[in-house]
């Protein structure tokens, strides 16, 4: 077996970075000074940025020198230069300035030539071509050449007042800003047999955000972006990405949103449209193949960010994944059947063969470089095939896992599993995988692959949360007593609850909140009533007094109203005092009714657990055995029944009392009446 490819792997694309050769750029002259820095800097751009995308809008001049570069031996930290071509569409979004029309970026295949990409798109796209609105006033010769776009913005130039022309910028800009082509004839030229299926489209999210959902607007604005197969962006917060995705998303549009530089300036600029300045990570081989491929699983393929989480993981875990294998022999000349190293994905690893390829030999040989606990069911290497006693040569042999933290380890094939090394590598042999499979559900090899499934889940919980537990199952049993504690806990919290919530019921069933408030409501108006003839009585006492202080009789009238005001004041304290008395022994009462009713819960309980308690010292052995019950709960039935029967005598003798008082009070009203009118007379 050959050496390998790693397969596909997290890489930074940016698919919008321009050249010195750019219609607009900030690096300088296109000179061969300015040129020498920009390969350098592309050079020592961020070691995970593998993939670019010169785009210099209309024009492959930069590409074909990147290109150039790259096949004479610079640039050998990239592993693939995309040319894109930037074109402005017939249409208008709502912002101003200079970059008001809809950018189309147009990504093509590597594989397809310079010559072609000019001649088949950019040359037949001539016919197609119109100014903008607001220039016809210049001419077009039909042909895109730099001197022919100096030539446009020039005489769009000359045609606008003085005063105007700081806000414009070069010839060249402008009229590049001003040739715009229509979105259907784009789509016609990508369709045709040199370019379908060799292109993604891509536009530009800012100025297609800015196009306004009008009646008259919102077909296009939907047509031109979903025509897209993504759309750029060039963000100065990546933290917004995921938001802006989701905001596409929900907007029923093109949401595959990928965040690149669009580099206009060196890597040490303040500006943000910086070379470098990328943090678009894709999951895939570097190609054409490959982008479309990630496009397709955008969510699994891209991620915009510091580093995907997978890669997170690995950083954070590195003695947790395998970089390679190597299995080979002690002298290669003269044991020659094995001599390979294998580069293993971090993701997904998939051996793919024919029977007797070798797949078996080589899952065996990582598994026991690993330490697998499973060396006597591995199906090559064991004693019926490679080390059988026929092969002397198998000690000569060994693999060799190279982990991602650096470190090593080496087993010859003739070495077994080593009891006291930790097992680094779970393994699950084929025959193993076979007799579970074929297996009797109710079978040991059915309750085997439990076993092991059990252990491998154990293997993925971190250490801070396994509870100081060294088995799955310890630790299940420990959550699941927790789990069932708590709900012992809330049933009994709940029974409680259940109990007053009855206690409560029945006290409204026997006392209506109406009839209460009727009795009290009664007792006010009495009380005001017996008030307003104290008053009046008083009154009537002051105006005699004022007629004749000497009369006798008058003295003994008055005297005798005064006791008899002391009297039904004193009466009235004692009736309201029987009447709380009353209140608190009915609450007594059904206090009283409830610990009762939880007394028996207790005792059911009890007999609950006994049960329990017989059933299990039943399958004990004898001299575990308990004799009796349990659990044994004593209720003094007795004083609790005098308790209640106390206190339903007090509230009789309450309730006799609370009438004797009222019939007083009743008798003290009457007299103080009769007063009255004798001292009126």
């Amino acid at each position: 077996m050959s050496a390998q490819s790693r397969g596909t792997q997290w890489r930074i694309w940016d698919l919008h970075v321009h050249t010195p050769a750019s219609v607009v750029q900030h690096f300088g002259p296109n000179d061969g000074a300015t040129w020498d820095r920009y390969f350098a800097e592309l050079e020592s751009l961020p070691a995970d940025l593998k993939v670019l995308g010169i785009n210099d809008y209309w024009f492959l001049d930069g590409y074909r020198r990147v290109l150039q570069a790259k096949e004479s031996g610079r640039l050998q930290n990239l592993e693939a230069i995309f040319p894109v071509v930037e074109l402005r569409l017939e249409m208008f979004s709502g912002v101003g300035g200079p970059w008001k029309r809809v950018n189309l970026h147009v990504i093509f295949d590597p594989d397809i030539g310079v010559e072609t990409i000019q001649q088949q798109f950019i040359n037949a796209l001539s016919n197609e071509f119109a100014l903008a609105p607001g220039a016809e006033r210049a001419s077009w010769s039909g042909a895109v050449t730099r001197e022919s776009l100096e030539d446009l913005g020039r005489a769009i130039k000359n045609s606008v007042p003085t005063p105007e022309l700081p806000d414009y910028g070069s010839d060249l800009q402008e009229g590049f800003n001003n040739l715009v082509v229509p979105l259907q004839a784009v789509k016609s030229l990508l369709g045709k047999s040199y370019l379908k299926g060799r292109t993604l489209v891509g536009i530009g999210r800012a100025e297609w955000a800015d196009i306004k959902w009008a009646d008259g607007s919102i077909g296009s604005k939907k047509s031109v972006i979903n025509f897209a197969d993504l759309v750029f962006t060039a963000s100065q917060d990546i933290s917004t990405w995921r938001n802006l995705v989701e905001g596409l998303r929900q907007s029923n549009v093109t949401h595959k949103l990928l965040d690149c530089s669009d580099a206009h300036h060196w890597s040490d600029s303040v500006q943000y449209e910086r070379l470098g300045r990328c943090n678009t990570w894709i999951n895939a081989s570097p190609s054409f193949a490959g982008l479309s491929h990630a496009l397709g699983e955008f969510d699994e393929r891209v991620h915009v960010g510091l580093e995907p989480p997978v890669l997170s993981r690995i950083r954070r875990h590195p003695h947790h994944f395998i970089d390679r294998v190597r299995i080979s022999s002690s002298d290669p000349s003269e044991h020659k059947h094995f001599n390979y190293e294998v580069p293993l994905n971090s993701g997904f690893v998939a051996i793919i063969g024919n029977k007797g390829q070798g797949k078996s030999a080589f899952l065996d040989s990582v598994a026991l470089a690993g330490n697998s606990s499973r060396t006597g069911e591995f199906a090559f290497l064991n004693p019926k095939r490679f080390l059988s006693s026929g092969n002397r040569s198998a000690g000569e042999y060994h693999s060799e896992l190279f982990w991602a933290d650096g470190s090593e380890r080496r087993r010859s094939f003739v070495d077994g599993h080593d009891p006291a090394g930790p097992v680094q590598v779970e393994y699950l042999p084929q025959a193993f995988v076979e007799r579970v499979c074929t297996s009797d559900p109710k079978s040991v090899d059915d309750d085997e692959f439990e076993a092991e499934l059990r252990s491998i889940l154990f293997t993925h919980i971190p250490e801070d949360e396994r509870a100081g537990e060294l088995t799955f199952d310890a630790l299940l049993a420990r959550r699941t007593q927790s789990v069932e504690d708590k709900l012992a806990t809330h049933r009994r919290d709940l029974k409680r609850l259940v109990e007053s919530f009855l206690v409560s019921c029945r006290f409204r069933a026997t006392n209506w909140l109406a009839d209460v408030e009727s009795k009290i409501a009664k007792k006010d108006a009495e009380v005001k009533k017996a008030e307003a003839d104290l008053g009046a009585a008083r009154g009537e006492l002051k105006a005699l007094e004022a007629h004749g202080n000497s009369n006798p009789e008058l003295t003994v009238l008055r005297e005798t109203a005064t006791e008899l005001a002391k009297q039904r004041d004193s009466q009235q304290a004692n009736l309201a005092t029987l009447l709380v008395d009353a209140g608190e022994l009915e609450q007594h009462l059904l206090r009283l009714t409830s610990l009762e009713q939880r007394i028996e819960a207790a005792s059911d309980d009890a007999v609950s657990l006994n049960s329990e308690a017989a059933e299990l010292l039943a399958t004990s052995p004898p001299d575990t055995a308990v004799e009796g019950e349990l659990v044994r709960l004593v209720v003094n039935r007795k004083a609790l029944a005098d308790w209640r029967a106390r206190t339903v005598r007090t509230q009789a003798s309450n309730a006799a009392s609370t009438r004797s008082a009222q019939e007083e009070l009743e008798d003290l009203e009457e007299r103080l009446k009769s007063a009255t009118p004798c001292v009126s007379g």
